[in-house]
């Protein structure tokens, strides 16, 4: 039985691991002060039909497997990609409804209940915590080769890592020539009251660096 494995998964897979094993990165900001969250959850932005992005929470990254880590997706994306995703299509027709001038009040206090208070919000299909502690992004289908993701202040996410489209590049191998391989800048957007540039270069090694 063959089972596809993309970038995408190992990406996650890496990240879950980078925020679990760096002190401090796995947890939001409430009322001025750290709040430590247990599992490590991401989000994975998914383009529904070319005119949304949708949020797919993956949950409990730093505890599944590659395979395990797409199968979750795998349930999620196929709701999602044919509409059937009943949270997103009620949170979706909310904001349908509601004034343009009303909308960013909404989200503002929706997002403060969710990650300062910690609160579900049922009437809006969000869980509290409802994009995890990072989110993840590809843009490699429009031909982006070197972007950055902006940090998206409602999420409440430490930060945000694009994967930009592969392309062919000469590099030097572990035996001294230039040879032609396949490359791709994955760039990470971090709010610096989480991080500061040694555990930056912490990400990056943890990340990279199998």
């Amino acid at each position: 039985l063959q089972v596809k494995i993309t970038l995408t998964h190992i990406s996650l897979k890496r990240l879950a691991y980078t925020l679990k094993s760096i002190r401090g990165l796995n947890s939001t900001i409430a009322f001025g002060s750290f709040r430590q969250i247990e599992d490590v959850n991401i989000s994975c932005l998914v383009d529904v039909e070319g005119q949304n992005l949708a949020p797919m929470m993956v949950t409990k990254c730093d505890k599944l497997d590659i395979l395990g880590i797409r199968e979750q997706m795998r349930r999620r994306l196929k709701k999602l990609k044919t509409r059937n995703d009943k949270d997103f299509n009620h949170q979706m027709g909310i904001v349908a409804r509601l004034h343009s001038s009303l909308v960013s009040c909404v989200i503002e206090l929706s997002s403060f209940i969710a990650y300062c208070l910690g609160r579900d919000i049922s009437s809006l299909k969000i869980r509290r915590f409802g994009f995890g502690t990072a989110i993840l992004t590809n843009c490699a289908d429009m031909e982006i080769y070197n972007s950055f993701a902006p940090l998206v202040p409602f999420t409440k996410a430490i930060c945000v890592a694009l994967l930009c489209k592969p392309k062919m590049k000469a590099v030097v191998d572990e035996n001294g020539q230039v040879v032609a391989k396949k490359m791709m800048n994955v760039n990470v957007t971090f709010d610096h009251r989480y991080a500061d540039g040694y555990q930056a270069s912490l990400m990056i090694k943890n990340m990279y660096h199998f």
